[in-house]
């Protein structure tokens, strides 16, 4: 409980002294401190360039750590972005964060049977759900718990300051169901490592383990889902809404919850591939990898 109430008070110290800086600023000083992961967490800079190694053999080893480093400063524009948005107004954020395409979104929730909203850990998604919620929308995000729980509370105040709903991310189905019948959006980032369970699916010709949520929700209610390529320009970052992609009705439903997440998987892989340095790669996202390979998936 100690250790959670010094982690507390050091998000605490960052917020007051966040309010000193421009938005600008902010986002510039923690891509500087997240660039420093390479000497200061050396584990994640080994994982970053592990997991370029693999998916970008034929780059030069350079120019894959130049994109580590460039994902390690997102990394840390992430941080400070999440303290400074609370901040901001609705119209200071309009600002920061642009969407393009929304009528591809809006026609989708037109139909009345929600929308799933298939993205990854692209740019800064954290304020991009912030800033969707502030023009209005009624978003519903699956996530996972802090373990501080201090943390965790201050980080919801900040999520949800614009009416944000999170959905616990264990046993979300019944709670998913209930939001997209209310014409809602309900988001899902489809690079999670999921620990149990799950799916096998290649995400840049590796297994990595996937929920199937997304895709077994759209089989069962029809929602149409649409994807959001994030991509950052600086300390703004643009979020272009594409789709929609829709489940069968006539098909059989087990090989379309599977066709459907191999699709998003892949959605998301090129955005990526657009664009590798707003991605997270210092995440482990195929630490399930052996045991894909020992059931031969």
């Amino acid at each position: 409980m100690i250790r959670f109430r010094l982690e507390f008070a050091a998000v605490q110290l960052l917020d007051a002294a966040m309010r000193l800086f421009s938005w600008e600023a902010a986002s510039d000083l923690g891509a500087f401190l997240g660039a420093q992961a390479k000497w200061a967490l050396p584990r994640r800079w080994k994982t970053a360039t592990s997991n370029l190694a693999a998916a970008f053999p034929d780059l030069p080893a350079a120019e894959r750590e130049r994109i580590a480093r460039n994902a390690l400063s997102n990394a840390g524009r992430i941080g400070a972005e999440i303290i400074k948005s609370r901040h901001l107004s609705k119209e200071q954020l309009f600002e920061k964060v642009r969407f393009e395409n929304m009528e591809v979104l809006d026609a989708a929730l037109a139909e009345g049977k929600g929308v799933i909203l298939n993205t990854g850990h692209l740019g800064n998604w954290e304020t991009t759900g912030v800033t969707l919620t502030a023009h209005g929308y009624k978003l519903g995000v699956v996530g996972r718990l802090i373990k501080n729980p201090f943390v965790d509370s201050w980080l919801r105040e900040t999520r949800c300051r614009f009416g944000l709903n999170l959905i616990a991310h264990k046993n979300p189905f019944f709670t998913s169901v209930k939001w997209l019948k209310g014409g809602n959006i309900t988001a899902i980032l489809i690079d999670h490592n999921i620990r149990k369970g799950g799916v096998f699916i290649p995400f840049f010709g590796r297994p990595a383990a996937t929920s199937n949520l997304s895709a077994l929700l759209a089989v069962r209610l029809g929602s149409p889902i649409v994807s959001v390529a994030i991509t950052r320009q600086g300390s703004t970052q643009t979020c272009r809404i594409e789709g929609p992609l829709r489940a069968d009705p006539n098909a059989d439903p087990e090989a379309e919850i599977q066709r459907l997440t191999v699709a998003m998987v892949k959605q998301l892989e090129d955005y990526v591939r657009r664009s590798p340095e707003d991605w997270l790669w210092g995440h482990n996202r195929w630490k399930r990898a052996p045991e894909a390979e020992a059931v031969g998936a």
